[in-house]
This record gives structure tokens, sequence and C-alpha cells, in this order.
């Protein structure tokens, strides 16, 4: 009623589990349900959960993740771009559409360091 596109949920304090994260996110959705409204998430990861419960949020019906590159963030970071990915695409759940050209002074022309030894996909013949 008031205008808004999407709304926001945060784990601020990284202290969220998948299970509980995912309540929360699906219990906005049915909210905002009959509207266009996008539901968002943004995951500390305080605890370690911010790729886990950033796919909770998606399965839960989230439409949007907020992550960063490498999981750089305040405090112990934010969810990791590279592991979301990975980890929807290894599911087969695909990572919908990556956009970094509408943040070109942070995503282009830098290098992105492998610092996360979970995103290496094993192969075995």
């Amino acid at each position: 009623e008031a205008g808004a596109t999407r709304v926001n949920i945060p784990d601020t304090v990284g202290w969220a589990t998948p299970d509980e994260y995912a309540e929360r996110i699906a219990g906005v959705v049915r909210f905002v349900a009959d509207s266009s409204i996008i539901v968002s998430a943004h995951c500390h990861n305080d605890l370690g959960m911010a790729t886990a419960n950033s796919i909770a949020a998606i399965r839960a019906g989230a439409r949007q993740v907020e992550v960063t590159v490498n999981g750089i963030g305040e405090r112990a970071g934010n969810a990791a771009l590279e592991e979301v990915a990975v980890a929807l695409e290894d599911a087969g759940e695909g990572v919908g559409e990556l956009n970094l050209a509408s943040h070109p002074p942070r995503a282009q022309g830098n290098e992105i360091t492998g610092g996360c030894g979970s995103i290496a996909r094993p192969r075995f013949s």
C-alpha cells in the first residue's frame, strides 16, 4: 500500500540457524504473497551460517540474497557470492542472473581471489 517494492530480512548478528531463518523468510513471503514485493535476505557470518542461511532463504521463497565477493563485510563478514552461487549450481537450482556490472566501482577491474577451499568442486573419473 505504501509503495514498497522489496523488503529485506537481515540476520544482523549472524546467530540464526538455517531452519529458523527459513521460517522467518517463509512467514514474510506468505505475508506479501498477493503483491509484487520482492523478499530479500541479508545474512552475516558470525557463526559461519551466512551461506547456509542464504540458501535456506532462497528455498523459503526469497527472490534476492545480498552477498559479497569473498564474504567480505563488517565483523565476521556476509554470505560469500562464490559459495552461494556454487552451492546453488551444484544443487541444480541455478543462480539466476548475476549482474556485477551494476556495481562497477566495486566489481569491475578488481581481482577476485580464491580464499575459500569450499568452492572447489572435485571431479572423479
